[in-house]
């Protein structure tokens, strides 16, 4: 059954209820339908005798808490056969109850709440992306290199999508159905976490590899540059020709000849770019329409320089970088704009959760945070194994995703969604759209951004998916297995770590403070505990001052996790006729421990 869960604004201290009832809530069903109120009730008096039976209650103070349940039914006129029947029932699930709770002190758990682990909801415990979200010699690399080095899955997945982007690049966009919208194999990712969280490692492997796929095109590069050379060569000698035949001609007062054409200066084909100003990046551009990708060990830097850029100009061409859009800049010492027709760039670097958060608040909000996917590492505890790593297939998947090309006018070839999944993605695509206005700032646009995002991830992963089979034909459509990846990756992981990023689920001192309570209640196996014996014998780091214990405890209550508990001097509970002073102590939920070892290991969970 589901427990009733109190609003965060509510005092636990000032509840005077006995502790059973805290934990046993009956009074919350009491406006329940009559069938389903007398199931709760009859569960109810098992867990009553659980707590009974194990020690955490006595018997008054469950009678109390059934007799409350009964009470709180209103007046409600009972049939007495139904009635006697109940109270029949009741007595046979408490003594059951209550045997079990002397023979098997775990079986108590079932009488308490589960405690919320959203307490817990931080860069140790975000959704773990598995690595069977990448198919073929992909999630082989990927899977054997978690084993080999315990790198985070969270990241080497999103590293080797947005590598893979950035190599496929403009030659392929994706479209919902014909004559809509599309959208580039274009995608931004941000690995957030702490210096100790191996970002840097996790995108080396992916940069060594796209290294390679750039450094095959030199040998091309210094080819055209050499042909460039001589025909620049015969240009120069040509022109010292014309020049002589013209002055030549003019003194005879005959016509002058034509001058010589010159050489176009050759393009420098590239894929990979780092620490290059929004002015290089647009004359990369030019050359480049497929696009480019850029890593970065630390994304500050390559933001700072787009920022800072004169005029606001380098912003500007980022956002259109995303969108594989047109771009020009003017400058006055130039003869004439720079031009690019297709300006496009994927991203993939870190940066520091704190780095982050401070970027985006001094920011303003033109969409330019929203167009990332932010990756948070998850704890995957393991033995470490060594086997050497599958990189010959990954290669050849790579090669084969960079010799795609743009159609017979240079334009880039639209694959459309699979006909069985258009319908599903319209109606996901207004449903999402419509959820995103009721996130808070930055939340918002990232949201409203999902749709695209889902799209160019779903395009990817299909082409992924075909570079890794040497023998598959081209694919023609995203199929729906792609779709149904992609928004399942979106859905169940991005969704929370961009909340994180965003600060929708910033922790507070308060929640900080119970963490570390509530590992040590963990550690320490305490059952019952009290906050001046907390405070006093400093047993939890920061927690010294009443206010931050209180705070803590009131946090933990409202997760579940600890249940105040009045007792009399005397170890009478509160309200059962004695007039010494009441002591608040805490019951401790004794699921914590199983629950902080489940998030502890998300395989567990």
């Amino acid at each position: 059954m589901t427990l009733h869960k109190r609003t965060r604004d509510f005092d636990h201290a000032d509840d005077d209820r006995p502790f059973a009832a805290r934990v046993v809530d009956l009074e919350a069903f009491a406006a329940h339908p009559l069938t389903l109120w007398r199931e709760c009730v009859v569960e109810g008096a098992y867990k009553l005798g659980l707590l009974v039976g194990a020690g955490y209650s006595d018997q008054f103070s469950a009678d109390r808490v059934w007799r409350a349940a009964i009470s709180r039914r209103g007046g409600m006129h009972f049939d007495v056969q139904d009635m006697t029947a109940m109270q029949a029932d009741c007595a046979v699930q408490f003594e059951r109850g209550q045997a079990e709770g002397k023979r098997s002190p775990k079986a108590v758990q079932f009488a308490f709440p589960q405690p919320d682990a959203g307490l817990f909801q931080t860069s140790r415990s975000v959704p773990r992306i598995s690595a069977a979200t990448l198919t073929g010699p992909f999630y082989d690399l990927v899977a054997q290199e978690t084993a080999n080095t315990g790198l985070p899955t969270n990241y080497l997945v999103l590293a080797w999508i947005t590598a893979c982007a950035g190599v496929i690049g403009t030659v392929r966009a994706v479209s919902p159905m014909p004559f809509t919208y599309s959208e580039p194999a274009i995608l931004w990712t941000a690995l957030v976490g702490e210096p100790s969280d191996k970002k840097s490692p996790s995108i080396d492997r992916a940069h060594k590899l796209v290294t390679e796929i750039d450094a095959e095109l030199h040998p091309e590069n210094e080819r055209r540059q050499k042909n460039y050379a001589r025909e620049k060569l015969r240009y120069q000698a040509e022109v010292k020709a014309f020049e002589t035949a013209h002055r030549d001609a003019d003194r005879a007062k005959r016509p002058s000849p034509t001058p010589p054409d010159e050489p176009d200066k050759p393009v420098f084909e590239r894929l990979l770019v780092s620490n290059v100003t929004p002015e290089k990046l647009i004359a990369l551009f030019a050359d480049n329409p497929r696009g480019l990708v850029g890593i970065f060990d630390e994304l500050p830097a390559f933001w700072k320089s787009f920022n800072t850029y004169a005029q606001g100009d380098g912003r500007q061409l980022a956002l259109k970088a995303y969108g594989a859009r047109s771009g020009q800049l003017d400058r006055v010492k130039m003869s004439e704009p720079l031009i690019a027709e297709r300006c496009a760039l994927s991203v993939l670097g870190g940066v520091q959760t704190d780095v982050l958060r401070k970027v985006i608040e001094g920011s303003e909000d033109d969409g330019f945070f929203a167009r990332f996917i932010y990756v948070l590492p998850s704890v995957h505890p393991q033995k470490l194994q060594g086997s050497t790593l599958p990189l010959d297939p990954v290669r050849l998947a790579l090669q084969r995703l960079r010799a795609l090309d743009f159609d017979a006018s240079g334009e880039p070839i639209v694959l459309y969604l699979e006909e069985s999944c258009r319908d599903e993605f319209s109606a996901w695509r207004t449903k999402t759209e419509n959820n995103s206005r009721y996130q808070g700032p930055g939340m918002k646009g990232w949201m409203a951004k999902g749709p695209g995002m889902v799209l160019r991830i779903a395009l990817v992963l299909e082409l992924m998916r075909w570079a890794g089979r040497p023998s598959a034909d081209e694919p023609e459509h995203v199929s729906q297995w792609a779709f149904e990846n992609a928004r399942s990756l979106w859905e169940d992981a991005l969704v929370d770590q961009a909340a994180a990023v965003f600060g929708q689920e910033r922790s507070t001192p308060a929640d900080e403070d119970a963490r570390r309570l509530a590992i040590y209640l963990a550690e320490s196996g305490e059952r019952t505990v009290n906050a001046s014996t907390i405070r006093e014998g400093r047993r939890v780091k920061g927690l010294t001052r009443s206010e931050n214990v209180k705070a803590a405890f009131h946090r933990l209550a409202d997760a579940s996790i600890v249940f105040p508990n009045r007792q009399r001097d005397g170890g009478t509970e509160a309200g059962r006729g004695s007039t010494g002073r009441a002591r608040l102590d805490y019951i401790v939920n004794p699921a914590l421990a199983e629950m902080i070892r489940r998030i502890g290991n998300p395989e567990a969970a």
